[in-house]
């Protein structure tokens, strides 16, 4: 079937990283569509964002134009990689049925084994 739309295909994002309770300033976040495991040494994307004094970051969402519905529900999946001083660490890897989450907002300690929550 033909029908010209435009499909969700990454999350916006947003959030703060933290080091010991502390914003870690200049962090590059990373989300990465991938449908397996986030390769975070590998991991770069249009989809990034540099934390700021207070460590918030926010990473916009995207769509793309597609000329075909597939009919039924989509997998979708995605991950964040947070690099600082060149060590890429995945903190969150997100996956479902259906169009990408709305909005995420999360909160990031990098000391925590679970390191991404949802805010």
């Amino acid at each position: 079937m033909f029908w010209p739309h435009t499909e969700a295909v990454a999350p916006a994002v947003s959030g703060t990283v933290l080091r010991a309770g502390k914003p870690v300033t200049g962090a590059s976040v990373i989300l990465v569509p991938s449908f397996y495991k986030t390769d975070c040494s590998t991991a770069s994307s249009r989809y990034a964002a540099v934390t700021d004094s207070a460590g918030h970051f926010a990473i916009r969402g995207d769509r793309e134009l597609v000329l075909f519905v597939v009919m039924g529900d989509r997998l979708d999946s995605w991950g964040i990689c947070v690099d600082k001083s060149g060590n890429k660490i995945e903190t969150l890897h997100a996956a479902g049925m259906g169009f990408p989450a709305r909005p995420a907002e999360v909160i990031c300690e990098l000391t925590r084994e679970h390191i991404c929550q949802g805010a």
